[in-house]
């Protein structure tokens, strides 16, 4: 299994881990948007983060995909947001620790599958 294909599996097991908690305004579809959604989120309406991330998703579809942009672009995609450049720097760094310890990521996984009843 690929680097590409253990992030896959992480983000779907913390969405199945999450998914019998409270709903949220934000729109997303995968928990890597979600996650995207909430760092942009703080001291943001969710209905602006919506507009923001209703256009920065369709180049964004994964951490692969953050890590791989340039943070100018990615500031004019989130600009509108309250601390634009920060959030664009936080989503980068974001983007990399993801990218870079995806077996870590993965060892977590194994772990709360373990020590589940």
């Amino acid at each position: 299994m690929d680097l590409h294909e253990k992030l896959i599996r992480c983000l779907e097991y913390m969405k199945e881990l999450y998914d019998h908690y409270p709903q949220t305004e934000l729109q997303y579809e995968t928990p890597f948007q979600l996650l995207v959604a909430v760092v942009l989120s703080a001291q943001t309406t969710d209905k602006q983060v919506n507009k923001v991330t209703s256009e920065l998703f369709k180049i964004v579809e994964t951490p692969f995909d953050l890590v791989n942009i340039v943070e100018e672009k990615l500031f004019e995609y989130v600009k509108s947001v309250s601390f634009g450049r920060a959030k664009a720097k936080n989503l980068l760094r974001t983007g990399q620790m993801l990218t870079e310890n995806t077996e870590e990521l993965q060892k977590v996984q194994n772990i709360q599958k373990d020590s589940e009843p």
